[in-house]
């Protein structure tokens, strides 16, 4: 109890300082990058039926978008909103899902936002060190530390899940 509360805290502030502007300037790229036939109309037009539905969505929209960006930022990537690690919100969440269902999609996220895994995709992307000064880049740490709370609130859930089995 305690340590998912310290869990769903962090989330809180992290999405405080980071998530409503974030996200607008995904909405924007993304609403730009349909202006100008990037992306396919039939996937935006698809309405998502349930907050999974909705992350999964605008995953794969980050992924297609990925492919032709050349820095990746903080506001581009499209972090499960902490909603959806609140236990009181599970049921309204995952209740329309089959027990097995649920355990694929939670385990596609622990592969999804799994800190090496993400790193490996996309660290040449998120330029890891200054060239010139061989410093940590600040949005590299940023980032790398949101996929790894992320992770970890997957991986609470995921053990919670188990137990319930």
């Amino acid at each position: 109890e305690r340590r998912q509360q310290e869990w769903e805290e962090d989330f809180i502030r992290m999405e405080k300082d980071l998530e409503e502007a974030a996200r607008q300037r995904w909405k924007q790229k993304v609403d730009g990058a349909h202006k100008k036939g990037r992306l396919g109309r039939s996937n935006a037009a698809a309405q998502a039926h349930s907050p999974m539905d909705e992350h999964d969505s605008q995953w794969e929209e980050f992924l297609r978008m990925a492919v032709s960006m050349g820095r990746l930022e903080m506001h581009h990537i499209p972090f499960i909103h902490s909603d959806l690690f609140r236990k009181e919100n599970r049921a309204k969440i995952f209740g329309h899902l089959e027990c097995e269902d649920r355990r694929k999609r939670i385990q596609t996220w622990r592969l999804r936002w799994h800190p090496d895994r993400f790193v490996q995709k996309f660290g040449k992307k998120m330029r890891a060190v200054d060239l010139l000064g061989g410093q940590a880049d600040e949005g590299y740490a940023n980032i790398l530390a949101r996929v790894t709370a992320t992770s970890q609130a997957l991986n609470l859930l995921h053990s919670e899940e188990q137990a319930v089995r």
